[in-house]
């Protein structure tokens, strides 16, 4: 009896899933044909409504895309002189962090403005190398100058000899110093006499 009822149940319910699939496939179809109706239906009202748009509202839509983009590019620019102004606050601080890692700390600073200040007016630093350099190059100076002036090669005379000189040999010519001014041969006179007393004692030529 199980075995006759199960077979008619099945075919019952095969048939019923059959007839829902029907059903649905049709629904579906009528509507998608709905769909196309509304569709084309809202289309052509959407073109009738383009073409009977009026001129003042097609201006307004291109004054108001007109003055949007101006007030975009307005905005672009403040925005961009905003970050240009923040990259130098953040430049000029970073300097001045720079700067202030660079100085000396504030306690060494207030040390050296409480001391007295004993500088020397002027001064020259000089190494001890180049000093020692300049020394002998300024020895060498005054050797030449003294080789010159007092050297064994220099023919020194006095100043009543040359003077002598230029009167024996100048254009004016006329009697040597010595016998011109009278002081002069006196004083000479008196020197060479108390020159070879000098010597005459040294000698002991004469006894005493």
């Amino acid at each position: 009896t199980a075995a006759r009822v199960f077979p008619s149940i099945a075919a019952n319910t095969f048939d019923l899933v059959c007839l829902s699939l029907i059903v649905c496939t049709k629904v579906r179809l009528n509507t998608f044909k709905e769909t196309d109706k509304m569709s084309e239906l809202t289309q052509t009202q959407f073109e009738s409504s383009d073409d009977e748009l009026p001129e003042e509202v097609a201006f307004d839509a291109s004054k108001s895309a007109a003055l949007k983009s101006v007030k975009d590019a307005l905005d672009a620019a403040k925005r961009e002189k905003n970050l240009l102004k923040e990259k130098r606050r953040k430049r000029q601080q970073l300097f001045q962090e720079q700067k202030k890692r660079k100085l000396l700390p504030q306690e060494l600073l207030e040390e050296f403005d409480t001391e007295p200040q004993n500088l020397p007016v002027s001064y020259r630093v000089m190494r001890i190398k180049d000093e020692s350099a300049a020394k002998s190059l300024q020895q060498r100076a005054m050797d030449f100058v003294q080789s010159r002036l007092y050297g064994s090669g220099t023919k020194r005379t006095t100043n009543a000899e040359l003077l002598s000189l230029k009167k024996k040999r100048g254009p004016s010519q006329g009697a040597a110093v010595e016998f011109a001014n009278k002081k002069l041969g006196a004083y000479k006179k008196a020197r060479i006499t108390r020159s070879n007393k000098r010597f005459i004692r040294q000698q002991k030529l004469i006894p005493y």
